[in-house]
């Protein structure tokens, strides 16, 4: 292997290579690059394990995250539906009080004032 692969091996890794002046023949400066690639590249796996190791981390809490939001969104839908029904509740008992309004207004006309008396309760239909 020549020293050109090895430095192209080197900025790929985004590493500087050691300079070739330093050495006293070729081939120890390639034995040299080898070294430092094999170190550099130890060194850029320790990295990425510990990076991702962070980054598994911090998956697992957003995950944990995203589940508890979900409950809560889960516990809010139940809540609206339950408003709902009892909306739908409320808008049958008002219309119940409307109908038994336009049912006495028939009985005794819309301008009436008296008292229902005291058979009232045979002609008043409760629901």
């Amino acid at each position: 292997m020549d020293a050109d692969k090895l430095c192209e091996c080197f900025d790929e890794l985004g590493i500087k290579a050691p300079e070739q002046n330093y050495y006293s023949s070729y081939n120890e400066y390639c034995g040299e690059l080898l070294d430092e690639l094999v170190a550099s590249t130890g060194q850029l796996v320790l990295k990425h394990e510990d990076d991702r190791g962070r980054l598994e981390f911090r998956i697992n809490r957003l995950e944990g995250y995203l589940e508890e939001q979900q409950d809560e969104v889960d516990r809010l839908n139940k809540l609206a539906e339950a408003h709902k029904q009892h909306i739908a509740g409320l808008q049958t008992a008002l219309q119940r009080e409307k109908d038994l309004v336009d049912w006495y207004e028939e009985r005794y006309g819309s301008d009436s004032t008296e008292d229902y008396g005291e058979d009232s309760d045979e002609d008043i239909h409760y629901y």
